[in-house]
């Protein structure tokens, strides 16, 4: 999803082994890191809303690496576009986004980061459990 949101690929779904530091490593770890987290916050006690427990330190972590990268990205992409950058004949999300004028720049900006996060997560589930039913059914 990020050829439609970015305009380029990821590489998240790439066969060969990820650098531990390369973007698509980055947001995979965020988002598994978030939703671990996620889930010890809301089955626990929770202390969090009154101070700042280490799960919820890990989970903020997770999120801000989650939220970084995807800036990252997208400031990559809006530098493409202020230098001129031949656009497809149908833009990417981002810019149609951004060519709106009943969507600010900030929104534009969140709306993208969101669909991104959501985008590796929702995608990893589906293949896994794709995966699943081509292993329980192999004919």
């Amino acid at each position: 999803l990020s050829i439609v949101i970015l305009g380029k690929r990821l590489g998240c779904l790439s066969l060969n082994e990820l650098a531990d530091d390369s973007d698509a490593q980055l947001m995979i770890t965020g988002i598994t890191e978030l939703f671990v987290h996620f889930a010890k916050l809301e089955t626990s006690l929770p202390l969090y809303k009154y101070f700042s427990t280490p799960t919820w330190k890990k989970f903020e972590r997770a999120f801000d690496t989650m939220n970084s990268v995807s800036e990252k990205l997208i400031g990559e992409r809006l530098a493409e576009l202020r230098k001129g950058y031949k656009l497809p004949e149908e833009g990417d999300f981002l810019t149609n986004l951004l060519s709106r004028k009943d969507i600010t720049f900030d929104e534009a900006i969140m709306m993208a980061i969101e669909l991104l996060t959501g985008a590796i997560d929702t995608t990893a589930h589906t293949l896994v459990f794709n995966l699943f039913c081509l292993a329980k059914n192999p004919r």
